[in-house]
C-alpha cells in the first residue's frame, strides 16, 4: 500500500474545467467531485445513434450496441411487423392423375412430386394397375362351404371345409355346432386328449404348459377346456396336479421327490424345474414347507411372513422362482432385503430357468 501524497497541485477537472487544488495521482483525468466524475464516465461509456424505427435521437452503452436500436418497446415491436412481414406463396397446381382435376400439392418441397388430389384416388388408380393372377402350380379351385362361391386356396392348406371370408366360417361353424354335428373339438376323444398330455409330460419331464401343448401337442389348448371344463382339471385327470386352495391360494400342487429321497410339494411347475435343476448338480437344498417363514418389515410398519421356495446350503443362498416379476413383488423383494441386508436373495425368473436348464449337463458355478 503506497503512501499518501503531502504536496497539493492545481488541476483541472475534466468535465466542467474548473481548476482546483488536490493531492497529485497517477491517472487521466482529475475531477471537482464525484457527480462530475460519474457524469463524464457515463458519457465516455456511451453512443449517441437514432432510433431506427422513429428516428428518435438516443444514447445507447457501448456494450449494448446491435443492428437496431430503439428508443422504447413500442417501436421495437413495430419494427419487426414490418421487417418479418410474410411473403405471399407462390402456389403451384397440379394435375390428378385420376380425376384431372387441379390441386395444390399440401408439401411442394418433397422429391417425390404428388401425383393424385386425395387418398381416394390414389387407392382407384392403384387398384386397376393391380390384377390378381393366380399359380395354377401352387393353387387349387375349391368352393366355399358356407356359400359356395369359388375360390382358389393354396394346395398345402387345403382342408375338409374351405371358406371364403371368416365372417362364413365362424356363422357356418355355429350352425354346425347347434345342429350336434360333428366339430373339430368333438372330433376328439377324452382318451385321447390324456394320452396326448402324458407322452408330452414324458417327453418334458415334468407337467406341460398350455403353451407346450399348443407347440408341441397335436391340438389346441382350448379342446382342453371343451372337454374337461378347465386346463387344471385336465392335468388332475392326466394323474399330475390336484386342485387345491391353500395358504398361497395355489390352485396346483406338483408332488417331486429329492436327489435323497425326501418327498415335497410344490405350487408351481417353476418350482418343480428349479429342482430338478439343483439335484442334476447334486447340491443340497430345502424347499418353502422345510424351512421356517422369514419375518420382515414393509415401510408403512408392518410386519409380513415369508416363505422362500428353496434354501441353498452349500451356496448359502434363499432361491425365489418367478414366472411374473412385477412391481409389487420387487417392492416385497425390496423390503426383504431391507430387513435381512446379510441375507442372500436370488430371483429366478424365466430366462434364467430356461439357461439353467439347458446347462444342466454342464458344470454350472455358483450364484453370483
Amino acid at each position: 500500500m503506497t503512501d499518501k501524497p503531502t504536496a497539493k497541485i492545481e488541476m483541472t477537472c475534466a468535465y466542467c474545467g474548473k481548476t482546483f487544488t488536490g493531492y497529485k495521482r497517477d491517472r487521466e483525468h482529475f475531477y471537482c467531485c464525484q457527480e462530475h466524475y460519474h457524469t463524464h464516465r457515463k458519457a465516455l461509456r456511451s453512443v449517441e445513434m437514432t432510433c431506427a424505427h422513429c428516428g428518435k435521437p438516443i444514447t445507447v452503452k457501448h456494450n449494448r450496441i446491435t443492428t437496431h436500436n430503439y428508443c422504447s418497446i413500442e417501436c421495437h415491436a413495430r419494427h419487426r411487423k414490418i421487417l418479418h412481414v410474410k411473403k405471399p406463396k407462390v402456389e403451384h397446381t397440379i394435375i390428378c392423375e385420376q380425376c384431372g382435376k387441379p390441386f395444390v400439392p399440401t408439401n411442394p418441397s418433397k422429391k417425390i412430386p404428388q401425383r393424385f388430389c386425395s387418398k381416394t384416388c390414389a387407392m382407384i388408380s392403384r387398384h386397376k394397375t393391380w390384377t390378381f393372377t393366380p399359380n395354377p402350380k401352387k393353387r387349387t379351385i375349391t368352393y366355399c362351404a358356407y356359400c359356395h362361391k369359388e375360390i382358389a386356396v393354396i394346395s398345402s392348406v387345403i382342408r375338409k371345409r374351405n371358406y371364403c371370408c371368416s365372417e362364413h366360417y365362424h356363422i357356418h361353424f355355429r350352425e354346425l355346432f347347434a345342429s350336434g354335428a360333428e366339430t373339430p373339438f368333438r372330433r376328439l376323444t377324452d382318451e385321447y386328449i390324456l394320452s396326448v398330455i402324458k407322452d408330452l409330460a414324458q417327453q418334458l419331464g415334468r407337467p406341460p404348459t398350455r403353451e407346450e401343448l399348443d407347440a408341441m401337442g397335436k391340438f389346441n389348448a382350448s379342446a382342453c377346456s371343451y372337454h374337461f371344463g378347465t386346463w387344471l382339471n385336465a392335468l388332475e385327470l392326466a394323474g399330475f396336479a390336484s386342485i387345491r386352495r391353500g395358504k398361497h391360494n395355489s390352485p396346483i400342487v406338483i408332488s417331486y421327490c429329492k436327489y435323497s429321497g425326501v418327498k415335497v410339494r410344490f405350487q408351481s411347475t417353476y418350482e418343480y424345474r428349479f429342482a430338478k435343476v439343483l439335484d442334476a448338480l447334486g447340491v443340497t437344498w430345502l424347499c418353502h414347507a422345510e424351512m421356517k417363514p422369514v419375518r420382515y418389515t414393509t415401510p408403512d410398519g408392518k410386519t409380513h411372513r415369508y416363505y422362500p421356495d428353496f434354501y441353498v446350503n452349500d451356496w448359502d443362498t434363499f432361491v425365489e422362482t418367478k414366472g411374473w416379476y412385477n412391481e409389487s413383488q420387487q417392492a416385497k423383494v425390496a423390503a426383504i432385503r431391507a430387513s435381512h441386508p446379510t441375507m442372500t436373495l436370488i430371483i429366478v425368473t424365466k430366462p434364467l430357468l430356461e439357461m439353467y436348464e439347458r446347462c444342466i449337463k454342464q458344470p454350472l458355478l455358483p450364484f453370483q
